[in-house]
């Protein structure tokens, strides 16, 4: 894997206020899926799942504080679907 990658990662980065532009979030996301289909196939479960924050972020407002209360709340609702 190029570039490994998780949601809990990102969540830390996010948390931890290391991302200064909202591109390099989305490269992020779009690295994790593309990994998730790499590894798991375009149509499974996994890789649709992990397209799903790739592509809200891509429709979603740019507001830094919009965009982090969004990904820490999908977060929290993955976890308990988990």
């Amino acid at each position: 894997m190029p570039l490994p990658l998780s949601l809990a990662e990102v969540e830390a980065r996010l948390a931890g206020k290391y991302y200064h532009q909202l591109a390099a979030v989305v490269h992020d996301l779009q690295v994790i899926a593309e990994n998730a289909v790499m590894f798991n196939g375009a149509d499974s479960g996994i890789a649709q799942d992990a397209k799903g924050p790739y592509r809200h972020v891509l429709t979603a407002p740019t507001s830094w504080h919009h965009m982090a209360a969004w990904f820490l709340k999908t977060v929290n609702v993955m976890r308990k679907l988990t």
